[in-house]
């Protein structure tokens, strides 16, 4: 059998169907427009105008061995008036 490079198994990550174990319920984002959130599973752990503040919900040591969807995320939530944000 032959091994996947680490591109071919991103990809057919990308395309396969999630079981329901692995869906993710979202909370609602509209009270936090225009403000910088940290994000972890689906669930706001930090919110501020400033992404100083959120800082240090979101970042980790080289060496943290839980993988990527453990780890929380930050993002800029858009208001109804901006498209995405692209950084």
């Amino acid at each position: 059998m032959d091994e996947k490079t680490l591109v071919e198994q991103l990809i057919s990550q990308l395309g396969r169907k999630r079981s329901a174990e692995e869906e993710i319920e979202w909370e609602p984002l509209d009270a936090y427009e225009g403000k910088w959130v940290a994000i972890l599973k689906g669930k706001v752990i930090a919110a501020s105008d400033n992404i100083m503040d959120i800082a240090p919900y979101v970042t980790t040591d080289e060496d943290d061995p839980r993988p990527a969807e453990e780890l929380p995320a930050a993002f800029k939530v858009p208001r109804k008036d901006e498209g995405p944000y692209v950084l």
